[in-house]
């Protein structure tokens, strides 16, 4: 069975006004490219940007990923989930600045 691609731009951040499908379309996209990374989905995706842009969803997606991991580990401790956290929240910030599109998950 064949996927289409799941494309994002980050060149093109949803307009926000009072239709916010835009923002879901992006908000979903986004989840299910971070669902592609931690292996729950085989969907197939694009995403496009410029250097910076790239490199803050890149960093964001890995953040995430390694603060999901932590959160669900039985053996992992309060202080690295905090580390981890911080480490999230500025990554957030970065890819908000760069694209201005929001993140779903916070």
């Amino acid at each position: 069975m064949s996927h289409e691609v799941l494309k994002l731009n980050l060149n093109n951040p949803p307009p926000i006004g009072e239709d916010l499908s835009p923002v879901h379309e992006t908000a979903n996209i986004i989840k299910e490219i971070v669902k592609s990374v931690l292996g729950y989905s085989s969907q197939p995706v694009s995403v496009s940007g410029n250097k910076e842009q790239l490199m803050a969803f890149t960093e964001i997606v890995q953040a995430e990923k390694k603060y999901m991991e932590e959160y669900s580990d039985p053996n992992s401790n309060e202080k690295k989930i905090n580390e981890l956290e911080s480490v999230l929240e500025e990554k957030l910030e970065n890819f908000q600045q760069q694209t201005k599109i929001e993140w779903p998950f916070r």
